[in-house]
């Protein structure tokens, strides 16, 4: 008898909620209707987020890196993409000519593109005109 009295009063208290619908609609309908300008507050959030943290300092690190590429002159030692190590012994706006060996006195140079210069590791002594009129 026991197990029917507790079936008996799970099923009304499952039922009740269904019953007392009336009182909870109001609520119920206040959650759902929000304000479309509400949903754009946290989006604009994210995505100023985005921006600050990741998109401008990414420029930033990219604009150094072109300006860098930009004033490689004679005598300054470069890393390319690939890896090579060696000195610029000749530029053009687009070409820079390497020389990455010596050996038995035969010289081993080879043309790349400036555009594929990863990092200087060393500066030629550049004149005091030219160090001014960098900053």
């Amino acid at each position: 008898m026991s197990l029917s009295r507790n079936l008996e009063s799970s099923s009304q208290f499952l039922e009740s909620p269904l019953n007392h619908s009336s009182d909870f609609s109001p609520v119920l309908l206040q959650a759902g209707q929000g304000d479309p300008f509400a949903m754009l507050f946290p989006v604009a959030a994210i995505m100023l987020i985005f921006y600050l943290l990741i998109i401008r300092p990414q420029n930033k690190k990219q604009k150094e890196h072109e300006a860098m590429k930009k004033s490689i002159i004679k005598g300054d030692k470069v890393v390319t993409e690939g890896g090579l190590h060696g000195e610029v012994v000749g530029d053009t706006e687009e070409i820079l000519t390497l020389e990455i060996a010596n050996i038995k006195g035969e010289r081993v140079r080879v043309k790349i593109d400036r555009n594929r210069i990863l990092r200087r590791t060393e500066s030629a002594e550049r004149p005091p005109d030219e160090i001014g009129a960098g900053e």
